[in-house]
C-alpha cells in the first residue's frame, strides 16, 4: 500500500532494466522483486571464477515473468547453472498439488522453492544448464532430509537445453509464433 512502499535501488534497478527487462517478452514490472535485485547485484559482483548460490521460489525456472533473467544468466553471464527444484507450490491444485506436496519451509510459504548455483568460469564460452528435482509426494521433512543427506556430486542432474523462449523446463513444442495474431500487443 502507499504507506509501505518498497525501497528503491536505483543502480540495481537500472541494471535490471538494461538486462533482464530488455531481454524479456513478459510483463516487465514484476522483475524488480528483491530476489531479482539480489541476483542482479550478485551477478555484477561475482569474480571471473565464482559462484552465486541462492534459494528462492522456483518461478525463476518456469514463469514467463523471468524469461529475461533466464536469457541473461545463460547467454551472457554464467557458464554453468545447477538447479535443485524442491517443489512445494501450494498454488496448484488436484493431482499436481499432491505431487508438489510439502514446502521445504514447513508450509509457511505457498510458493515452490529451488536452490540455484550459477557458476562463472573465466575463458569458458557458452553455458550448460543442469536440472534436478526431488521426488513427487515428499513431505517438508523428507525434502529437508534429502538436502541434508545428498552430496552435490551424487545428484543426478539432467542437461537442459532451453527453447527459443528461454524456457528451461516444461518445454512444449508448438508453432504459436507462426500463427496469425488475433490481437496486437502494441498499444495504440
Amino acid at each position: 500500500n502507499d504507506n509501505n512502499k518498497n525501497r528503491e535501488y536505483q543502480e540495481v534497478d537500472q541494471r535490471i532494466k538494461e538486462t533482464y527487462v530488455a531481454h524479456s517478452r513478459a510483463q516487465k514490472t514484476k522483475v524488480y522483486d528483491m530476489y531479482a535485485r539480489f541476483l542482479r547485484w550478485a551477478s555484477d559482483r561475482v569474480a571471473p571464477n565464482g559462484i552465486v548460490a541462492f534459494v528462492t521460489n522456483n518461478s525463476f525456472i518456469n514463469a514467463n515473468t523471468f524469461d529475461g533473467i533466464r536469457k541473461c544468466v545463460a547467454e551472457a553471464e554464467f557458464n554453468e547453472i545447477y538447479i535443485i527444484d524442491l517443489k512445494g507450490d501450494a498454488h496448484t491444485s488436484g493431482e499436481r498439488r499432491q505431487r508438489e506436496a510439502g514446502n521445504v519451509f514447513d508450509d509457511k510459504i505457498r510458493v515452490g522453492v529451488a536452490v540455484y548455483f550459477l557458476v562463472r568460469k573465466e575463458k569458458v564460452a557458452g553455458c550448460k544448464i543442469f536440472y534436478t528435482a526431488v521426488a513427487d509426494f515428499l513431505t517438508a521433512a523428507e525434502k529437508k532430509a534429502f538436502l541434508h543427506q545428498q552430496k552435490f556430486a551424487d545428484l543426478r542432474f539432467e542437461h537442459v537445453i532451453p527453447d527459443a523462449n528461454y524456457n528451461w523446463i516444461h518445454l512444449v513444442e508448438n508453432d504459436f509464433e507462426s500463427l496469425l495474431p488475433l490481437v496486437s500487443k502494441e498499444v495504440k
